[in-house]
């Protein structure tokens, strides 16, 4: 629920409340809804863009997020709820990446290292890094194996994303320890992918201008 996401909406028309179906199975309703929308651009240019809704808790946003200013007190309880429906405040958030903020979102809810770490480093599951062997994960081995198991274009989103989220804790103000040390692994591993990758590249290009040796006489 609270990386999904609802339908953008302009940022030039972000409403003050949004009526929302609130699931009845969730003991702690969400207090806010959070737009958030690209940070670096122009006034005008940000009139068009469009800012992504997410149903979070404020308490959240106030443990992890040292940035942001305080928001007011909302009594979950008094909004209007009919047929599992609730009204809930709107908040505008201008992130430096937003493609990044889904993942920051889910790690403050659930801040488990090893699932943060699945998601930068584009693994299926956390399952396939627990079949990884121990010693293929120190960093240069497992730059080996994504070097070789991953395009360019793959790891270069991959590098992407640990950027973006990055940009974004910086932004907010997000100084978890757990956090930053998954960042740091994820982007040595990614960087030394990378790095192999251009280098197998580079060989292969070598290789090809080497001159066709002629056959002794």
């Amino acid at each position: 629920m609270f990386t999904t996401g609802f339908p953008a909406e302009s940022v030039g028309a972000i409403p003050k409340e949004i009526t929302v179906i609130v699931d009845s199975g969730i003991s702690i309703k969400p207090t806010h809804l959070l737009a958030v929308y690209e940070s670096q651009v122009s006034l005008i240019e940000t009139a068009n863009r469009q800012a992504k809704l997410y149903p979070i808790h404020d308490i959240v946003l106030a443990a992890y997020c040292a940035n942001l200013r305080p928001r007011p007190l909302v009594n979950v309880a008094t909004n209007a709820e009919v047929n599992d429906q609730a009204t809930l405040p709107v908040l505008a958030l201008r992130v430096p990446c937003p493609n990044a903020f889904p993942v920051l979102l889910k790690f403050l809810y659930n801040p488990a290292p090893v699932s943060l770490l699945c998601e930068l480093l584009g693994c299926a599951s956390v399952e396939e890094i627990a079949h990884i062997p121990v010693d293929l994960m120190l960093k240069p081995r497992w730059s080996l194996y994504l070097a070789r198991s991953r395009t360019a274009q793959e790891l270069f989103s991959l590098a992407q994303m640990v950027v973006g989220l990055w940009m974004n804790a910086v932004t907010l103000g997000v100084f978890d320890q757990v956090l930053w040390r998954v960042m740091d692994y994820a982007w040595n591993v990614l960087y030394g992918a990378l790095y192999r990758r251009n280098a197998q590249r580079r060989e292969r290009i070598i290789a090809l201008r080497q001159p066709i040796a002629r056959p002794a006489a």
